[in-house]
């Protein structure tokens, strides 16, 4: 990425009151972007460069506006305190009924059944 495209954005970051470590850029065929980390410390908005090459410099701004929504909303905050306590919440359940405890340990199949069951609850449900 051009050093000056680079602080322009930011730049860009700073105005809309976010703090990011750095603006990184991965190879890809496909345009993409995402945040990464959850302190502003450690926070970095990666670009693809298909993005970049394909997108007018208002369009990435757009995009990286879509991105300090999801830092400014904090999601993978939340993302992260849900995953943990969907995680907790069954590792309770396995301690505390002894018959699912049994049942998932001694049974490949019943072990798969509810980690897919599980993970369907919490993609479509939770």
């Amino acid at each position: 990425m051009p050093e000056d495209l680079r602080r322009e954005l930011l730049r860009f970051c700073l105005e809309n009151g976010v703090k990011v470590k750095d603006i990184v850029v991965k190879r890809a065929r496909y345009p993409n972007a995402m945040v990464t980390g959850v302190l502003p410390g450690r926070r970095y908005i990666i670009l693809t460069t298909a993005l970049l090459e394909n997108f007018e410099m208002d369009e990435i701004k757009a995009i990286i506006a879509h991105e300090i929504g999801h830092i400014k909303g904090r999601h993978l905050l939340i993302r992260m305190l849900l995953t943990a306590g969907w995680f907790l919440f069954w590792v309770g359940l396995t301690c505390a009924v002894p018959g699912l405890r049994k049942m998932l340990f001694q049974s490949t199949f019943g072990f798969l059944t509810v980690f897919i069951l599980a993970l369907l609850l919490w993609d479509y449900v939770i």
